[in-house]
């Protein structure tokens, strides 16, 4: 690995990050105007048009490296869009109509620490008592981050929305650990494309089901400003995030991209407290710290023990 590439890979991972973070409170914003689901399939579709214009135009300049592809690898590739952003996002989303964004970042800070995990369970490796220990320290972590400003416990809606978000984040993990063979070998626009794509045929899908307190589509009261926003928030965290995480995948590889997602907390953190008025209590800050240093911990003990 060059030096140049090393700058590219974290330089990219950096930019997705900032993407993720800053989509998470863009979602937030906008969730009392449109249905999770409605968001999603708008996120979505913005962000394809998108990839799939850049496609074309690389494919006039640069040849991508399409060969030797397959249906069958094509197909492989593209349907782990069902995981990212399909599964990942929506129930995302809908955790996020009942909880805060603080409290859905803090959430997705255990996104690097599920990426060990799976890599653990799918390649077979033996955990050292050294992460077991730094796992349950970001769980506590966790614990103290995500109570109630009050101390007491949250309500069933509350309780509700942190599940699907932990569900959503596995799901994402799950994505990247699977993904990461696929960046080495193909363009990293087309695979996203492709996989987006997929998300967004599997979003309709659910659309009609999904409309929540909304019986049709004209109950959504958004003008202009409200869809060209819906719009954005989906370019910056599926066109950009997902292409320029992939770009790190291809240069840093799957463990060390991962590593920086510790930083969506910070930027997700501070933007609500900034932007979304959100307010976080000592003992939220301390939990938040835990976690984020106990899998920052846990990534760099990956990392020396990770094969070359």
């Amino acid at each position: 690995m060059t030096d140049h590439s090393k700058i590219i890979g974290i330089a990219s991972a950096l930019g997705a990050t900032l993407c993720w973070g800053s989509g998470t409170l863009m979602s937030k914003d906008i969730l009392d105007i449109f249905p999770p689901t409605l968001l999603l399939v708008v996120q979505i579709f913005c962000s394809v048009v998108l990839l799939w214009v850049f496609v074309i135009i690389r494919l006039q300049t640069h040849p991508l490296r399409l060969m030797p592809l397959s249906i069958r690898e094509i197909a492989a590739f593209a349907s782990l869009g069902i995981l990212e952003p399909g599964m990942a996002y929506l129930l995302g989303l809908i955790g996020l109509v009942h909880v805060d964004a603080s409290d859905a970042v803090i959430i997705q800070a255990s996104e690097s620490m599920m990426i060990v995990l799976l890599s653990i369970v799918i390649y077979g490796i033996i955990p050292r008592m050294r992460f077991v220990f730094l796992l349950v320290i970001s769980f506590i972590g966790l614990y103290l981050a995500l109570k109630s400003p009050s101390g007491v416990t949250p309500s069933q809606a509350v309780n509700f929305g942190y599940l699907l978000i932990f569900l959503g984040t596995a799901a994402a993990a799950l994505y990247v650990v699977i993904s990461g063979k696929y960046a080495a070998k193909y363009d990293p626009a087309f695979i996203v494309a492709c996989q987006q794509t997929v998300a967004l045929i599997f979003a309709l899908m659910l659309l009609p089901m999904g409309l929540d307190d909304f019986s049709t589509l004209n109950d959504v009261n958004a003008n202009w400003q409200a869809w060209l926003y819906a719009g954005f928030s989906g370019v910056v965290q599926y066109a950009l995030a997902f292409s320029l995480y992939m770009v790190a995948l291809r240069h840093i590889g799957a463990n060390i991209s991962g590593s920086f997602l510790n930083l969506i907390p910070v930027f997700g953190l501070t933007g609500a407290v900034l932007f979304l008025n959100e307010t976080l209590t000592m003992l939220q800050l301390i939990g938040t710290g835990m976690t984020i240093i106990a899998v920052a911990l846990v990534n760099v003990e990956h990392l020396k023990t990770e094969k070359p």
